[in-house]
């Protein structure tokens, strides 16, 4: 008769994401914050601009837009990258037979 508490059914857990990828997590996260705050910056800019009808763009504003371009790009490529990896990973489970 098996106990209710045996140890050989019960399965470990297994976190989902490892500590590298835990940490790539965290860098996204803090480049997404980055582009959210240089939006703000951006934006409040240009709406000051139309509202009182002056300039206020300067250097620093240009530099803030490169930024911001920046900053949408290595989302945009990480993002993509991130695709590619699933699309590889669901192309060789099919070949394999991993998933029906």
């Amino acid at each position: 008769m098996a106990k209710s508490n045996d140890h050989s059914t019960v399965k470990r857990y297994r976190p989902t994401m490892g500590p590298r990828l835990h940490g790539l997590l965290w860098v996204v996260f803090v480049l997404f914050a980055l582009l959210g705050a240089n939006s703000a910056y951006l934006a409040a800019v240009t709406f000051l601009e139309w509202f009182k009808g002056e300039l206020y763009q300067n250097y620093f504003y240009q530099i803030m837009f490169l930024g911001h371009l920046i900053l949408g790009v290595l989302l945009v490529l990480r993002s993509s990258f991130s695709l590619f990896l699933i699309c590889v990973w669901l192309f060789s489970a099919k070949i394999v037979g991993l998933s029906k």
